[in-house]
């Protein structure tokens, strides 16, 4: 089954020192990522079926909340400036693999996470590392047999006395890792 991601239709450039651009494009992709949604649900079952839908309160209420978005990580990544409004009371699933709505979210609050470990990794004096490995492939392995490979060599990798001395030596404090799958023809 593919990404909610390969749906998406390719956008030009988009000026961010406009805002009005800026909260153009977010409107365009949040209507885009509900309509996906709506169209994923007659598909979906179990939780997903149910995401974005009231229920989340005990009275089955929705509520409209709205925040100062002044000073915050969403007038960075945003550009927007004012106030932000979004809806409380609605289930979400939590797939960040498959809902194009809760993985915007759930991709949103890691990326907090980590740039708050990155800041005081920092302000300790340390030096940020980033880099990026391919794992090489042929079109007779299955998504699963790449994905249980780079589950050991990552392992293999991260863990063991080898791993450790490692982390002594370079003085290596920990990492973050994320997983891109590609899909081609």
């Amino acid at each position: 089954m593919r990404s909610w991601l390969t749906l998406r239709e390719t956008q030009g450039k988009l000026d961010r020192s406009d805002v009005v651009q800026v909260q153009d494009r977010r409107s365009e992709r949040r209507a885009e990522r509900w309509a996906i949604r709506r169209g994923m649900r007659s598909l979906a079952k179990g939780r997903s079926a149910g995401c974005g839908l009231p229920g989340g309160r005990e009275d089955g209420s929705v509520v409209l909340k709205v925040t100062d978005a002044t000073g915050t990580s969403a007038e960075a990544t945003t550009g927007a400036n004012g106030r932000i409004a979004g809806f409380s009371g609605l289930w979400t699933c939590g797939m960040v693999w498959m809902c194009p709505e809760c993985s915007v979210r759930i991709g949103a609050k890691r990326a907090e996470e980590v740039a708050t470990v990155l800041a005081h990794h920092l302000a300790e004096g340390g030096d940020p590392l980033l880099i990026t490995l391919t794992m090489r492939h042929h079109r007779q392995h299955s998504l699963a047999e790449c994905l249980k490979a780079l589950t050991v060599a990552w392992g293999k990798v991260t863990q063991g006395r080898a791993a450790q001395d490692d982390y002594a030596l370079l003085g290596l404090r920990g990492w973050v890792r994320a997983l891109e799958i590609t899909h081609s023809v």
